[in-house]
């Protein structure tokens, strides 16, 4: 049975196997038969992908992990502007003005 994440391209819900509903033009991550996962393979509305690390990941978690990643590529960033000028950057800026900042020197 392979895990599968099957995209609605229809502004319909489906009802799947196993009592999986589909959304509207949403997205659902399950296992499902090999016969059952041919024929969504094959029907025009839906798309049928191999589930990336990503779709296993809460929206929660995927914010809060995006947001870790944000602030440590700051944290990189004023390191590097301290560095360069010799004192600490204003906390306030993002990292593409810490960028900016750097480039411009």
């Amino acid at each position: 049975m392979p895990r599968l994440t099957v995209i609605n391209l229809c502004n319909s819900p489906f009802d799947l196997e196993g009592g999986v509903r589909l959304p509207a033009m949403g997205r659902v991550t399950d296992d499902f038969s090999d016969v059952y996962a041919e024929a969504l393979r094959q029907s025009p509305g839906v798309e049928v992908r191999f589930p990336s690390p990503d779709d296993r990941l809460s929206p929660a978690r995927k914010a809060e992990l995006l947001a870790s990643k944000a602030s440590d590529d700051v944290g990189a960033l004023r390191d590097e502007y301290q560095a360069r000028f010799g004192k600490r950057p204003f906390m306030g800026w993002d990292a593409e003005t810490l960028r900016q900042k750097i480039a411009n020197g």
